[in-house]
């Protein structure tokens, strides 16, 4: 590891990768969303690799971000149930955190914890890992690291988007409610449980499920927007202060989501909520760009890429960067500085899987247990992973998109080529799957913060 040179030294090089959990892709005025609400995200993607097909191989927190920080898709890096955690000396892969230091990278990470606690496998390799629940005093964290070694690698996770539920259970917030909706009798009274509401909403059966007001999706996505705008503004604030401190030139700022969140999109005659269901576009399709330091706008090219991207292709990105010669082949991902090289094929040929990840038969509701292929002319195929069983088929042009099952107007012929894709998939993943051991997590501050995020009651 590199000694502690001050930060403005010739040879400062800081990797920054910003994860803000549960940013839907379609949310940044970059990507589509109308008006105004992401000042600051957009005039970085003006000076940035802008990634516009990003997607994530998972559709929840824990696995999506290991496959960010591995490069591993989950039904191979195997961190994937929600009742167990990886203790971090047990991995049997190496993540970021360890590859960065091993180029000479001091590596550290401040996140939001509850899924993202050390002891799910994240801990592994990071000299400093902070856990910060308050969005406001995760930048200067992020800036301490950053100045305490000439080259870093700083992981930093936030809640802020995936929280919007929270702002509710705030008594103002709720009286603000009612004076709203004043004659309105549905989801919005004042005791009740917003962040409940939305794990209802997104695992009981649909058959079951309560049926929400039109006033009542529209105040919960523009909850959802308020976030969005909250944690925009959080970013202008973080580039401001690495700008007046003199790291922003060297600073290699790699900003993505982990998942997105449906918002009750309607899917097969079926309305969607939350995030870690099936994986419908919603909840994968996440923001992605880079914005290089100076001495390395020659490999990160800046301009607006569309072809299919994955978290998975941020590990061996990052080892380019910091110039780790590390066998890419042991990745599942491909180095974005070969897509901004103009280097094509390999992304023009890939095959993109999407994961719900837990079992059927485990926390997870049956209902929801799902993974999905991207097919060909941007179709999509949700299937069942234990069986290989195709479930629904989206024609790629359709619009509203992934709303209507196609399945019934497949040929027969077709059918079997997507089964036998589907079938070589599993085959592929198995033979190359971990099995981490795992433990069940039965500390108390953990399971506390993962009932405040909605996650368990």
């Amino acid at each position: 590891m590199t000694g502690a040179a001050p930060p403005g030294a010739a040879n400062a090089h800081h990797v920054l990768l910003i994860s803000m959990d549960a940013l839907r892709a379609d949310a940044l005025g970059c990507l589509g969303a109308p008006g105004d609400p992401t000042p600051a995200l957009d005039a970085l993607a003006g000076d940035a690799a802008l990634f516009s097909n990003a997607t994530s191989p998972a559709t929840w927190t824990l696995p999506a971000h290991m496959s960010m920080l591995s490069g591993l898709e989950p039904p191979v890096h195997g961190c994937v149930h929600s009742l167990r955690q990886y203790p971090p000396e047990t991995l049997p892969f190496p993540l970021a955190f360890e590859l960065c230091e091993e180029a000479g990278y001091r590596p550290s990470a401040i996140t939001g914890g509850g899924f993202m606690d050390a002891g799910f496998g994240f801990g592994r390799g990071a000299g400093s890992y902070q856990i910060i629940t308050a969005p406001d005093q995760g930048p200067a964290a992020v800036l301490e690291q950053m100045s305490a070694a000439a080259r870093t690698f700083t992981f930093y996770h936030s809640f802020q988007v995936h929280d919007y539920v929270r702002v509710v259970s705030d008594p103002t917030a709720r009286e603000l409610v009612q004076r709203r909706y004043r004659d309105h009798r549905g989801f919005f009274p004042t005791d009740r449980n917003f962040i409940g509401l939305i794990r209802d909403l997104g695992e009981t059966p649909p058959a079951q499920r309560p049926t929400l007001h039109a006033r009542d999706t529209a105040y919960l996505n523009a909850l959802y927007r308020t976030a969005v705008v909250a944690a925009d503004h959080a970013l202008a604030g973080l580039v401001a202060r690495l700008r007046s401190r003199g790291l922003w030139s060297s600073t290699t700022l790699i900003l993505c989501s982990d998942h997105g969140e449906s918002l009750g999109e309607v899917h097969d005659g079926v309305r969607s909520w939350s995030h870690g269901g099936r994986p419908y576009r919603e909840q994968i399709q996440i923001p992605l760009l880079i914005k290089p330091a100076d001495h390395c706008r020659e490999q990160i090219v800046e301009g607006r890429y569309p072809a299919q991207t994955s978290l998975v292709d941020l590990l061996p990105t990052i080892l380019d960067l910091v110039g780790n010669p590390r066998d890419r082949r042991r990745f599942d991902g491909l180095s974005l500085v070969d897509l901004c090289q103009g280097r094509l094929s390999a992304f023009e040929t890939r095959q993109a899987f999407f994961h719900s990840c837990e079992l059927a038969s485990r926390v997870v509701a049956p209902h929801l247990h799902a993974s999905a292929m991207a097919w060909r002319d941007g179709a999509k195929v949700v299937y069942d992973p234990d069986s290989a069983t195709v479930l629904e088929y989206y024609f790629g042009t359709d619009e509203p998109p992934e709303t209507h099952n196609r399945l019934r107007e497949l040929s027969r012929e077709e059918l079997a080529r997507i089964t036998a894709a589907l079938t070589e998939y599993e085959a592929h993943v198995s033979a190359r799957a971990h099995r981490p051991p795992a433990r069940e997590h039965d500390q108390g501050a953990v399971l506390a913060r993962l009932s405040e995020l909605g996650y368990v009651e």
